[in-house]
């Protein structure tokens, strides 16, 4: 086992929580890996944009496994206490204000942000949930574009001279508060924000929305993704080919392979209406049988 973060210029209290979580990860998990590692820029500032199905669970995971330490964005009112805010502080979480934490939010989500400006450009890393919250569907929702804003406006603090990445991750649990399931975390190629600072220089919101709309689509390549209002029916489904999924030998392929699945019932969904309310109402009774 690897000690040498212990001897990084970390905090202590982050030096804990990693060792902690690093160990969780071999015990909790039955299986547990690791795609696309070659992803991740170097020597550069990063967003990581990840999707978000376990509130604790989440941030930590992708974190113990970077050669740096990472900072997150959680929101304003567990930083009331001073002791609260000297823990969290310590271990690189920054606040988020709404408007239900009172006055002057904008100003101090300005001073947060500007934070985050300085640490992109100081090569560091930064996670971020663009879904806003945790939901357990194995779905991807609307994505909130503060994190575009965050990585175009250390660029245009610094005067456009450095690269920055928006780097898309999808965590994929087999059951996200089981003990002895599986994870992947899966990275994606990054997003050079390079790539937008002419357009962000001409039309901010035009730029922006051309980074959430490349996000997404990256995103959405990296997890299971049941958009149907028919969920239920997907699940059950997935369930159903559990084993002929899991004779895949790596979790990466395992996730393709619910991927294909989940491509093929939508276009049944889609196309043979009557074939989709007959599969919906055949696995809806094999489950009621089991559950017997």
């Amino acid at each position: 086992m690897n000690f040498s973060y212990w001897f990084k210029n970390w905090s202590f209290t982050y030096k804990i929580g990693y060792a902690i979580v690093r160990l969780g990860n071999k015990t909790f998990y039955k299986n547990f890996e690791v795609s696309g590692f070659e992803n991740i820029p170097a020597n550069a500032g990063v967003l990581f944009a990840i999707n978000h199905q376990n509130a604790f669970m989440d941030p930590v995971v992708l974190s113990s496994q970077l050669n740096q330490n990472a900072y997150y964005l959680a929101r304003a009112d567990i930083f009331k206490k001073k002791f609260a805010n000297k823990i969290l502080r310590s271990i690189y979480m920054l606040p988020i204000y709404r408007q239900r934490d009172g006055v002057n939010t904008i100003e101090k989500n300005e001073a947060t942000f500007n934070e985050c400006f300085d640490i992109l450009n100081d090569k560091g890393c930064i996670l971020i949930f663009p879904e806003g919250n945790h939901n357990n569907q194995k779905k991807l929702r609307g994505l909130k574009k503060g994190i575009a804003r965050i990585g175009l406006g250390a660029a245009k603090k610094y005067n456009y001279k450095n690269p920055y990445f928006i780097v898309p991750v999808g965590l994929d649990y087999s059951n996200h508060t089981k003990m002895g399931a599986d994870l992947l975390i899966n990275i994606g190629e990054p997003i050079n924000l390079n790539d937008y600072y002419s357009n962000f220089q001409n039309d901010s919101g035009v730029a922006i929305n051309k980074v959430m709309s490349n996000l997404r689509n990256k995103m959405e390549k990296l997890m299971v993704n049941i958009q149907s209002e028919s969920y239920v029916t997907y699940t059950q489904v997935i369930s159903l080919f559990k084993q002929e999924i899991n004779k895949n030998s790596s979790l990466k392929d395992r996730l393709i392979a619910q991927q294909r699945l989940v491509l093929k019932i939508e276009s049944i969904e889609n196309n043979q209406p009557e074939l989709f309310n007959n599969i919906t109402s055949e696995s809806s009774e094999i489950f009621n049988y089991l559950a017997l």
